[in-house]
């Protein structure tokens, strides 16, 4: 089970919007800064109704965010390193 994103977690847009598909911002990488509770409204691209949501916000961005269904957790180094190690043994 994977662990709740946290502000300071460095993470990648992997999906695009549920309405739409737009997909433009997918790849991006970065650090959140803040959550935002973002209320319904409609999506500024295709004007489909969208429900209320948590999005999580980059430092370069403040008024809107990316919702947590499209983001994936990048994993610490330190975190990746243990792994590759415990591998190795097991091996």
């Amino acid at each position: 089970m994977s662990k709740p994103l946290e502000v300071g977690d460095l993470v990648m847009v992997v999906r695009g919007k549920k309405c739409c598909r737009a997909s433009r911002h997918i790849g991006r990488i970065f650090r959140i800064e803040r959550f935002i509770s973002k209320s319904a409204g409609s999506c500024t691209l295709c004007g489909k109704p969208l429900e209320a949501v948590i999005q999580a916000v980059p430092p370069d961005i403040h008024r809107s965010g990316y919702s947590l269904y499209r983001l994936k957790l990048i994993p610490p180094l330190s975190e990746l390193e243990r792994t590759k190690e415990e591998e190795g043994v097991l091996a």
